[in-house]
């Protein structure tokens, strides 16, 4: 396994990094707690998702429900068949169950288009993809 110069061995784990600090070449908790933030702001989800014909996937659920949190923006690939596919971002707070729509993007098949986060901390988010068309939908979605 590859060792870095700070002591940080990387492995690619079914698109997530694990991350594992070698103790004996970095020496403190703080330089550790720095290693560790600095790379997981660089850490990234991606999904691929099969969305059947006029149906619905979500993705991306996040919930923060003691202290609210900024969202990352989300790239989203038709990969086809389906001719066009709609994402759309909500977002809801904490004193109800009801989620409201805050934007939303159509990407036809070929395109990458992004879905503009809300510009305010939430405490609850999701991504849904919807095919409203009679072919199943292939679809890359992943945060930028």
């Amino acid at each position: 396994m590859p060792v870095n110069q700070i002591g940080l061995h990387n492995e690619k784990v079914k698109n997530m990094r694990k991350i594992t600090v070698d103790n004996d070449v970095v020496g403190h908790d703080t330089e550790i707690n720095s290693v560790v933030s600095s790379t997981a702001e660089k850490i990234r989800q991606q999904f691929g998702v099969k969305v059947d014909p006029n149906s619905s996937q979500e993705k991306f659920y996040i919930a923060t429900p003691i202290i609210p949190e900024s969202r990352k923006n989300i790239v989203v690939t038709n990969e086809g068949l389906a001719d066009v596919i709609t994402a759309k971002y909500y977002w809801s707070h904490s004193f109800t169950s009801e989620y409201f729509e805050d934007n939303s993007v159509d990407v036809k098949v070929g395109e990458s288009k992004v879905l503009v986060a809300p510009s305010n901390p939430l405490y609850y988010s999701k991504v849904v993809i919807f095919n409203n068309t009679k072919s199943v939908a292939f679809v890359t979605v992943r945060e930028k």
